[in-house]
C-alpha cells in the first residue's frame, strides 16, 4: 500500500512539475515574440486614398519605423467609407504587431456617427502612440475680399443662406466645425460636402463656395501664395506653422478645442510588450529631422506620448466629437 502511495505521490509530483513548465512556457511564448519583434515586414495600413496627408504622414513614419526597426514597414491604402474598411481590416488581423493602424480623428468622430459600425472603437484596437496633431485652419478666397472671422460672420448674417461652406464630407472635421460656428454666432451657412479635401480647395479657389475649415496641409501653399485668406486656427493656441493667425476663440467665437490628430494603432490582444516597441520606435521617429521638417512643412506639431496617455487621449476625443455631433443634431447613420 505505501508503494502505491509513494507512486502516486511522485506521478503527482512529476504532473506537477510539468504543468508548472507549460505555465511558464505561456507565459515566456509572448516575450519571445516580443524580444524578436518585428521578424516581418510589418504593413501600415492607411484607410484613405494615396496622395492625401494620411498618405504623406503613413509614409514618413513607415520609413522612420524601418530605420529604428531594421525592418521593412510598409503602407497599404484601403479606402473606403469613412476609415471603416481599412480599420476593420486591421481589426481583423493577427494580434501580432504585423498590421498596424493610422488613424485619427476620424476613428473617434465614427463611434458617435456610424451606428452600425463592424468593431467596437475603443475595444477592437489598442492606441499605441498619438503622433501628430494639428488645427484646422478656417479659409476663404482672397477674391471675397474678407480679411477675418468677424468679417465673414458679419456678411453672412446679412447675407442668410447666401454663403456655403465646403467639407470632406458629412461628420467630417470640418463639417462638424462650422456647425460649431454656427451654433455659436447664430448664422447660416449651406453645407456642401465632398469626397476628399482637394476640389474644395479648388471649388473655393473658383468662388464656387465661400468658406472651408480643413487641416493645413491641402490649403497651405495657397495661403503662403496669397489666393487664399486664413481667417483662423480652430484649437484654443496659434498654430507654430500660422502664428499671425488667431484661434476662434480669440476672435470671439466659443467654440471646443478643435483639431485633427493621427495615431498608430494595433487590433487588440497585441502583448503588451510589443506594443510598448511600437510606442518606443514611434516616438524616436518623431525625433528625427527629416521628420520633423515633413511635419512642420505640413502643418502638423509632433506629439509622442505614451501607451497610456494614447489611450486616455482617444478615450476624451471620442466623448468631445460625440458632444458636438449631438450639438449639431446630428443623427447618427
Amino acid at each position: 500500500m505505501k508503494q502505491t502511495i509513494d507512486t502516486w505521490s511522485k506521478h503527482a509530483q512529476s504532473t506537477l512539475r510539468l504543468a508548472a513548465c507549460l505555465a511558464t512556457l505561456s507565459v515566456v511564448i509572448p516575450d519571445v515574440h516580443a524580444s524578436t519583434y518585428p521578424s516581418e515586414a510589418v504593413r501600415i495600413v492607411v484607410p484613405y486614398a494615396a496622395g492625401g496627408a494620411n498618405d504623406t504622414l503613413g509614409r514618413v513614419i513607415a520609413q522612420g519605423l524601418g530605420e529604428v526597426f531594421k525592418q521593412t514597414f510598409y503602407v497599404d491604402n484601403r479606402p473606403g467609407a469613412g476609415q471603416v474598411i481599412g480599420t476593420d481590416y486591421v481589426v481583423r488581423a493577427a494580434p501580432n504587431g504585423s498590421t498596424l493602424l493610422l488613424g485619427g480623428v476620424t476613428h473617434a468622430i465614427n463611434a458617435s456617427l456610424l451606428s452600425k459600425l463592424p468593431y467596437d472603437s475603443v475595444k477592437s484596437l489598442t492606441p499605441a502612440v498619438v503622433l501628430a496633431t494639428s488645427p484646422l485652419v478656417c479659409v476663404t478666397s482672397a477674391a471675397q475680399g474678407i480679411k477675418d472671422m468677424r468679417s465673414l460672420v458679419r456678411a453672412a448674417r446679412e447675407n442668410p443662406n447666401k454663403f456655403s461652406y465646403a467639407s470632406s464630407g458629412n461628420g467630417a472635421p470640418g463639417h462638424l466645425t462650422v456647425e460649431s460656428i454656427k451654433h455659436a454666432t447664430g448664422i447660416s451657412m449651406l453645407h456642401v460636402p465632398y469626397k476628399g479635401a482637394s476640389q474644395p480647395t479648388t471649388d473655393l479657389l473658383s468662388g464656387r463656395v465661400h468658406f472651408y475649415c480643413v487641416s493645413p496641409i491641402p490649403v497651405l501653399p495657397y495661403i503662403k501664395d496669397g489666393s487664399l485668406v486664413a481667417l483662423a486656427v480652430t484649437t484654443s493656441e496659434r498654430s507654430p506653422v500660422l502664428p499671425d493667425v488667431p484661434t476662434l476663440r480669440e476672435t470671439g467665437i466659443d467654440v471646443p478645442d478643435i483639431g485633427t490628430w493621427y495615431a498608430l494603432f494595433a487590433p487588440a490582444g497585441t502583448p503588451a510588450e510589443i506594443v510598448e516597441k511600437i510606442n518606443e520606435a514611434g516616438r524616436q521617429v518623431l525625433q528625427q529631422p527629416n521628420v520633423q521638417k515633413t511635419l512642420r512643412e505640413n502643418g502638423l506639431t509632433a506629439i509622442g506620448n505614451s501607451r497610456d496617455e494614447a489611450s486616455r487621449y482617444l478615450i476624451t476625443e471620442i466623448g468631445k466629437w460625440r458632444s458636438m455631433i449631438h450639438a449639431a443634431g446630428i443623427r447618427p447613420d
